[in-house]
């Protein structure tokens, strides 16, 4: 029974390192990382609308739906040499209406299937209206559910913890590489100071969040490398509500529509089903970047990591849709 219950652990961190290691697939001339290939360089990747005024997306914006932006900016902390890592150079994508002005796309392309710009100006590229769309959103949605879906199903790392004192919640990750952290109540995060924090070598941190209907933070945040491996997963929110506070980590939320407070800034990757209001500034300089100690035997560097590993995954995940012969670990 020993031998048995350990080979289930066993499969069941090495399919969380998969997962994880999907999540920063290096295809040729990525810029950054990204959460699916779809996504591609995109630091900010909503599946359906995307509304923002008075404020910017400093790397690439995305948007399986529409997109609607006023006094607005993208790509300004974009160089000429990034604009390769985009497919085609679109570093802003619409699925549906592209509506923007005033405002400025710095560096890059822009495409919407259709497409109305006042006062809007492409510094460094061209606009496309109608046809193809460079992003495939529909891969997109489903990869994002399954890697939101199957990281949610993973079992919480012994000794890590997210705890509430007075108006501060720390969420310590304890053990090397891997670590996961199953909240039990989402309040928790609600108007609260956050620090995240490691014990820990190399370590990447994932945070599941339950609730329909969540608040995330409002009151501060830290966090051990920047963020930069650390990622949020609201995986059952179909609303939440950002506070008004400097983000430094990353969130996937495919079911959820975020809105903002009248400020703050966003340090990292964030994918949601599609995000309204507030004056909020997307930032791209710590993107969510995974690391591992003592990887499994043969197992590539993160640095060798190719679509091949993708292709892996996916047919991984794919037949443990069909077969799910791995119990999840209590």
């Amino acid at each position: 029974m020993p031998r048995a219950s350990s080979g289930r652990k066993s499969a069941q961190i090495l399919a969380g390192k998969l997962v994880i290691l999907a999540v920063v697939s290096s295809q040729a001339g990525m810029f950054g990382s990204s959460l699916v290939p779809a996504a591609g360089p995109y630091n900010v990747f909503v599946l359906n609308n995307f509304s923002a005024s008075s404020s910017d997306v400093q790397g690439g914006l995305a948007a399986g739906g529409n997109i609607n932006i006023t006094s607005y900016s993208v790509g300004s902390n974009l160089s000429a040499g990034d604009i390769s890592s985009f497919p085609s150079g679109y570093t802003l994508v619409a699925g549906g209406s592209l509506t923007a002005g005033p405002g400025t796309l710095f560096f890059g392309n822009a495409f919407g299937n259709t497409t109305s710009l006042t006062s809007f100006t492409l510094n460094d590229g061209s606009l496309t209206t109608g046809g193809t769309s460079p992003v495939d959103f529909g891969a997109a949605t489903t990869q994002l559910d399954s890697l939101s879906t199957t990281l949610a199903g993973m079992s919480g790392t012994p000794g890590d913890s997210c705890a509430l004192v007075a108006t501060t919640v720390t969420c310590n990750a304890a053990a090397d590489g891997l670590n996961i952290i199953n909240v039990a109540d989402p309040s928790i995060f609600d108007g609260n100071s956050i620090n995240i924090t490691s014990s820990g070598s190399n370590v990447t941190l994932v945070i599941n969040v339950p609730g329909a209907s969540d608040t995330f933070g409002g009151g501060g945040f830290t966090a051990f490398l920047n963020g930069t491996t650390v990622l949020f997963n609201y995986y059952q929110a179909t609303n939440i509500q950002l506070g008004d506070t400097g983000y430094t980590a990353s969130l996937l939320a495919p079911l959820a529509t975020v809105l903002a407070d009248s400020g703050g800034q966003f340090n990292g990757t964030f994918v949601a089903a599609s995000f309204g209001g507030g004056q909020i500034e997307f930032h791209n300089t710590d993107t969510f970047t995974p690391q591992f100690v003592n990887p499994e035997p043969g197992s590539l560097s993160l640095a060798a990591i190719g679509g091949g590993l993708m292709m892996f995954v996916g047919m991984f995940l794919a037949r443990r849709a069909r077969r799910r012969t791995v119990p999840p670990v209590t």
